[in-house]
């Protein structure tokens, strides 16, 4: 059966069904189910919670700017999808036979209609069920697909982001937790940058955060300040004549993180930690 055809009901002689309206026409009716038409075309551009624009600029860039972290996204999203379609996929299992058991109660109770007077509510009641179902399997197959086309989303932005780095195909858990200094110190940079044009100071997250990795909150403020301050060029008048784009940002992350790639060794030391990374407890690819 093909459920997309069934969301085109005519919502007329539904609507007719439960009452008198007072503005309500039948021609009114008729108008807006025919426009339903082109709604229900409409609505299959969607029946997902965020657009591919969102998903890409948002969603894997809200978290850092590492590429492990934004594949690690990549396959959250696609898990969490995975199961809510997997979890779907049975209540549609189970929808479908109540309808087909419907459609068969129907067809028994019409061969009674005749030596029954009864029996026609029966008919009528089942009538009314089985084009409930009906318009509830359509409706549930537009946002099951939906979090099919997430999927495929994520997957060609996992498989985009791959290419873009030079990451092969068999990374493991090792290459993820290389990369994790580098993230965090991106990401307790940029938290500062944004804590000084917010406040003008940072908070004590970030100071935490800063500690966690060994960078001093007096060097962070130090840095994050000079590049605040280089973004804007004015000429001796005072007047703004050069504003620095994004990637200005991008490129400070960078050096932050490579100035203090050694800055957590001293908190290792301090703690009593040897080794970052214990490798007998990695996924590893052979």
């Amino acid at each position: 059966m093909d459920l997309m055809k069934t969301k085109n009901f005519e919502l007329s002689n539904i609507i007719t069904r439960t009452g008198t309206f007072k503005t309500i026409t039948p021609a009114l009716l008729e108008k807006i189910s025919h426009d339903m038409v082109e709604i229900d075309r409409a609505n299959a551009c969607f029946g997902r919670q965020n657009t591919q624009t969102t998903n890409k600029l948002m969603t894997l860039n809200m978290i850092s700017h590492t590429p492990y972290r934004q594949l690690r996204q990549c396959l959250a999203q696609i898990e969490s999808k995975r199961m809510a379609l997997k979890e779907n996929l049975f209540k549609l299992r189970r929808k479908q036979i109540e309808l087909d058991e419907l459609i068969d109660r129907r067809m028994d109770a019409a061969y009674r209609i005749n030596t029954d007077k009864y029996v026609k509510y029966e008919v009528q009641k089942l009538d009314v069920d089985i084009e409930e179902a009906k318009c509830g399997l359509a409706d549930a197959q537009l946002y099951y697909e939906g979090a099919l086309k997430e999927v495929g989303i994520f997957q060609a932005a996992y498989k985009e982001i791959c290419e873009s780095h030079n990451i092969p195909e068999n990374w493991d858990e090792l290459d993820f937790e290389l990369e994790e200094l580098q993230a965090h110190k991106k990401t307790a940079f940029l938290h500062s940058v944004r804590d000084i044009m917010a406040t003008g100071r940072l908070n004590m997250g970030t100071m935490e955060y800063l500690e966690q990795f060994g960078i001093s909150h007096i060097a962070a403020v130090h840095f994050a300040s000079e590049f605040i301050a280089s973004c804007t060029r004015t000429n001796e008048h005072g007047q703004v004549y050069g504003i620095a784009d994004i990637q200005a940002m991008y490129d400070f992350l960078d050096g932050m993180a490579e100035m203090f790639k050694d800055s957590h060794l001293t908190v290792m030391k301090r703690i009593g930690i040897k080794n970052l990374i214990t490798e007998d407890f990695l996924y590893r690819e052979p």
